[in-house]
């Protein structure tokens, strides 16, 4: 996304990533030629914003019920599936990797595209074990 790349590589700024896998992406928009990228990058571009969040959030910073806001507003609710810290999750959607460091961030790999218009999940403390 011209702009937004050079966006994320000013030095002064820090992020927070959440990022779809490979095989998220795959899933969510199937193969796609350069023209079909080139006419769908608006939409793409506001998908994109809805992963990305402004400061550096690290895995000991994300609690049950934390909000975080992407660059385009979009809400990101932390939760956790099972007690205390296990299974967390951004908007419902599954986070296998957290905290790999970035020179101006951090990223958080996710298991699915998040969708900006998504309805976010109700939050609920799992059982103690």
């Amino acid at each position: 996304a011209p702009g937004l790349a050079e966006e994320l590589e000013d030095p002064a700024k820090t992020w927070t990533l959440f990022a779809p896998t490979n095989e998220a992406v795959e899933a969510a928009f199937g193969p796609m030629s350069d023209e079909e990228i080139e006419a769908a990058k608006p939409n793409l571009e506001q998908i994109l914003a809805s992963h990305i969040v402004r400061g550096r959030y690290a895995c000991e910073s994300l609690y049950m019920g934390r909000a975080l806001s992407g660059i385009n507003d979009a809400t990101l609710l932390v939760t956790f599936a099972t007690w205390p810290r296990g299974e967390p999750r951004i908007n419902g959607v599954l986070v296998p990797h957290l905290d790999i460091s970035c020179s101006n961030g951090v990223l958080h790999v996710l298991e699915e595209v998040l969708q900006p218009s998504a309805p976010l999940p109700k939050v609920r403390m799992p059982p103690h074990h």
